[in-house]
């Protein structure tokens, strides 16, 4: 199975790898066994490390199945990382069903870990 994931408790992350060729039913799969995890908090923060993933064999109708799905709470803060531009349009694709489903859950899409890693770590400015 090309993902897995790993849960770090004490600094509320949840930090996702996936690698080879990733298809919805992996996709799907890895968030059953995330959201039945009794270590998994969804208020915890997720870092989805694509890098190594060489394709993605999903629909447009399968990324809006995967997004519909409500795992992470309003609160949570999620950054996937790829550099493959394809790979960048799917995830941004799963970005804006999140974002029209107003479950409110911030999501972005890198390039590079470094920069999502800078992001999840942010603290929130307070509304003035």
């Amino acid at each position: 199975m090309p993902c897995g994931y790993v849960i770090d408790r004490e600094r509320r992350v949840v930090l996702s790898t996936a690698w080879d060729v990733l298809t919805a039913a992996e996709a799907l799969d890895h968030q059953n066994r995330l959201r039945n995890d009794p270590n998994f908090n969804p208020d915890f923060s997720q870092l989805g490390d694509g890098t190594r993933v060489t394709k993605v064999e999903a629909t447009p109708r399968d990324v809006q199945m995967l997004a519909d799905r409500t795992i992470f709470s309003p609160g949570s803060r999620r950054a996937f990382v790829t550099k493959r531009t394809a790979h960048f349009g799917v995830l941004r694709m799963f970005q804006v069903y999140r974002e029209l489903a107003g479950i409110g859950e911030q999501i972005k899409v890198f390039h590079d870990t470094e920069s999502a890693l800078k992001w999840l770590n942010e603290a929130k400015t307070p509304d003035c």
